[in-house]
């Protein structure tokens, strides 16, 4: 959901790419929410860059918190 959101003012940023913008959202959105920092971050970089081929792949994985400790 938050990745398209890049597309969609008032969340688009022209000096960036659409994924980014929506990355960048969706943090906002969890930490506004009482989401613990590392969650976020998690989401960000999720969002960030599932669309660049390659990268992922190589990308240490990440384990989020269990949901009790938000």
């Amino acid at each position: 959901m938050f990745h398209d959101t890049g597309l969609q003012l008032p969340f688009s940023d022209t000096q960036q790419r659409f994924e980014l913008d929506g990355a960048d959202h969706a943090r906002e959105f969890l930490r506004d929410r009482g989401f613990s920092r590392s969650a976020a971050e998690a989401v960000w970089t999720a969002i960030a860059l599932h669309t660049t081929p390659g990268l992922p792949d190589r990308w240490a994985p990440r384990r989020l918190p269990p949901t009790t400790a938000y």
